[in-house]
């Protein structure tokens, strides 16, 4: 499940990582040329089972019930909410939706930006995600790893199949490889 699934380029990874083509891919965006563009780009990549709506994640009118055993997300980063409830939690509202789509064995994994993850304004919310014992892992990422954005990342690993006492953090912030394509083949 992708509650902002763009041009379905994680999902397309994901596939190559797992070795399998074999994936039940649902993915939510709120624009049609961006989904029939993910739409094109999954197919091309050999991905079949792919159930793409036109749909705005945060509608409260939740006519998805179901529960998803993974989600998988590269968030747009630091999206501006018109909506107040939503602007209080900002960049949480997208780890909010993937964590309550899976079920109760379900794993999330979401690129997410640093500054939600420390900065005090969303402490609450910090506090509520760790004790509940899902988080996994928090892995900094170089700065200037994404495109089209210079804002700090890290991916955030959730598993809810288990209570972790303890959260591993590693930071790659520095450790950014260069890669020429030779070394690929």
């Amino acid at each position: 499940f992708n509650p902002c699934i763009g041009y379905g380029n994680i999902e397309t990874a994901y596939s190559r990582f797992i070795g399998s083509k074999q994936l039940n891919i649902t993915g939510f965006d709120i624009n049609q040329s961006t989904i029939e563009t993910s739409f094109l780009n999954l197919l091309s990549h050999n991905l079949n089972n792919i159930n793409l709506f036109k749909k705005d994640s945060f509608d409260d009118r939740d006519d998805d019930q179901a529960n998803y055993d993974l989600a998988l997300a590269n968030i747009p980063i630091n999206l501006k909410f018109k909506d107040h409830n939503l602007m209080r939690y900002g960049d949480w509202n997208w780890l909010k939706i993937m964590i309550n789509k899976t079920s109760n064995i379900g794993q999330v994994a979401s690129v997410f930006p640093i500054g939600p993850l420390f900065h005090t304004k969303f402490r609450e919310y910090r506090k509520e995600l760790i004790s509940e014992n899902n988080i996994r892992a928090i892995i900094g990422l170089p700065s200037q790893i994404q495109e089209n954005t210079s804002i700090p990342a890290s991916i955030i690993l959730i598993d809810k199949s288990t209570k972790w006492s303890s959260i591993y953090f590693a930071d790659f912030s520095s450790k950014m490889l260069k890669f020429n394509e030779e070394e690929f083949e």
